[in-house]
């Protein structure tokens, strides 16, 4: 397969929003509340989403893209679950491993590559956790979108009078409703919101 080994680029908050935003700006029919994730995944990117039995027992992963494919892997238990927001949650990672690493992952062809490639971080674990924390970051902005998900948060604040809350019980008080209006996770939710109070993006 050749080497896949490379140091991931570090990118801000910010650079990672504007990603996001130029996708959406690119791409008006998408800008809507939920995010079409399954939709962007097969139509706009023409990838089959496909589960796999025991994917995260197996690999420690709940998805991974393969671009020689056009396929994306998601483990079966989450393709399954009755509740679509974690399904959502997953895929719009696997999308932001697409848009920021595919230096890392346009080589892939199948699993056993996929576990090559983990490998080679176990000298250099923070740099796949970096990767990781990239991928989870563009899925937050992706299925929260700045523009819709300040002015939710905003309202719901000013309308429950939590505005000399700790951000901590906001987030913990308010993750629920914003997850279910937006259709994603929770603790996507709870995180996207602390993110949001803490750095103004």
């Amino acid at each position: 397969m050749g080497s896949l080994r490379k140091v991931p680029r570090r990118l801000s908050l910010r650079q990672i929003d504007e990603e996001v935003q130029k996708f959406f700006r690119g791409n008006k029919r998408y800008n809507k509340v939920p995010v079409p994730i399954e939709e962007i995944v097969c139509k706009y990117y023409g990838y089959d989403i496909l589960p796999v039995t025991n994917l995260y027992e197996e690999l420690g992963m709940t998805g991974f893209p393969v671009p020689h494919k056009k396929e994306i892997y998601i483990d079966k238990a989450i393709f399954e679950n009755t509740s679509p927001n974690r399904f959502n949650s997953t895929l719009a990672h696997e999308v932001g491993h697409l848009v920021l690493h595919r230096e890392f992952i346009s080589k892939f062809n199948d699993e056993n590559e996929v576990e090559s490639f983990l490998t080679s971080f176990e000298n250099d674990p923070e740099d796949l956790a970096w990767l990781e924390k990239q991928a989870w970051t563009y899925a937050r902005y992706l299925l929260l979108p700045t523009h819709h998900f300040n002015r939710k948060l905003t309202d719901l604040i000013e309308e429950k009078r939590m505005s000399n809350f700790s951000i901590r019980d906001i987030s913990a008080l308010l993750k629920i409703p914003i997850a279910r209006y937006f259709e994603v996770a929770d603790e996507m939710t709870k995180i996207r919101i602390q993110m949001y109070l803490e750095n103004g993006i």
